[in-house]
C-alpha cells in the first residue's frame, strides 16, 4: 500500500457525489467518471477503464459492508495525478488476507485489485466512517481523449442446453447490480439438472466485470466442481480477459473449456 498523499492539489474537487447505498450506485459512479473525463480529458481511455473498475469495487464494498445510508465519491486532479476518494468503504482496510474470492467475500478480492492497479492507495478512518483513496498518474499529453458516452447495454442472460451440455451466455455489466440474477441462473441449472454435465460460460459480450462478477464465477466454479460438473469460461471479451489475467484466474476458469 502506497503512502504518498502530497501529489494532488488542495483545489476544490472536480467531482463530488453522494450516492444512495443501493446497487445502482456502482454504475452511476462509473458513468459520472466517464462524463467527467469526456469534459476534462484527464486520463486515457485505458486508464479511465482502470479507474472505473477500482471505483466500482470500492463503491460495491461500501454498499455491502458499510453502515451508512450513502456512499461518497470525490475526484481530484493535480497536474500529474488523478486521486479518487470513496467514503464509507468499510472493512476494506481489514481485508488483508489473500484468501480465495467468493460471492460472499468479494471485498477481499477488491483489495487485491486496488493493490495491483493503483499507483498509490490508502485508508482513512474518521468519525464519519472509513474512506479509501487511490491515485493514478496522469499522462503529460494535452491531446483530447475521446469517450464514447454510450449507455451500457442491458444485462443479457441466455441459457441453452443440449442434454448434459449447458451454455450460459452473458452480456452487459457483471457487477453488484446484476450479480444476484446471474448467480440465480447458475443455481437453477445446477439444481434442476438430472445429472452432472458440462457447464460453459460465454463472456464474449460482457462489457464490464468487477470483484462481484469474479465472486460469482468462483462461487459457481466451486459448487459445480464439488457436484461433479465440468465448469469453464469458454470465451471472453478483452475486458474480461484483462481482469481475469490480472487476478490470476484465467487458467483456473478456462481449464475445462472445450478444445
Amino acid at each position: 500500500m502506497g503512502g504518498s498523499r502530497h501529489a494532488t492539489t488542495d483545489d476544490d474537487a472536480l467531482l463530488s457525489l453522494r450516492l444512495p447505498s443501493r446497487p445502482e450506485a456502482v454504475s452511476a459512479a462509473r458513468k459520472a467518471l466517464a462524463s467527467l473525463n469526456g469534459d476534462l480529458r484527464l486520463v486515457s481511455e485505458g486508464v479511465l477503464a482502470d479507474v472505473q473498475l477500482l471505483v466500482g469495487d470500492l463503491v460495491t464494498t461500501a454498499i455491502r459492508h458499510g453502515e451508512g445510508d450513502d456512499v461518497s465519491v470525490v475526484v481530484r486532479a493535480g497536474t500529474a495525478v488523478l486521486r479518487v476518494e470513496v467514503g464509507d468503504a468499510a472493512t476494506v482496510g481489514d481485508e488483508r488476507e489473500r484468501r480465495e474470492p467468493t460471492l460472499e467475500a468479494a471485498g477481499r478480492w477488491a483489495v487485491r485489485i486496488v493493490e495491483l492497479m493503483a499507483h498509490r492507495w490508502g485508508i482513512e478512518h474518521d468519525a464519519g466512517g472509513v474512506g479509501v483513496w487511490f491515485e493514478v498518474d496522469r499522462p503529460d499529453s494535452e491531446s483530447r481523449l475521446e469517450t464514447s458516452g454510450e449507455t451500457p447495454p442491458p444485462l443479457l442472460i441466455r441459457t441453452t442446453d443440449d442434454g448434459d451440455y449447458w451454455t450460459v451466455e452473458l452480456g452487459g455489466e457483471l457487477d453488484l447490480y446484476n450479480s444476484t440474477s446471474v448467480q440465480r441462473e447458475f443455481e437453477l441449472i445446477l439444481d434442476r439438472a438430472s445429472a452432472p454435465g458440462v457447464l460453459l460460460v460465454d463472456l464474449a459480450q460482457v462489457t464490464f466485470i468487477d470483484s462481484m462478477g469474479i465472486g460469482v464465477l468462483m462461487s459457481v466454479h466451486r459448487r459445480a466442481g464439488s457436484a461433479g460438473w465440468r465448469f469453464a469460461v469458454s470465451s471472453m471479451s478483452p475486458v474480461v480477459a484483462s481482469v481475469l489475467k490480472m487476478s490470476g484466474l484465467t487458467d483456473r476458469l478456462t481449464a475445462d473449456s472445450p478444445p
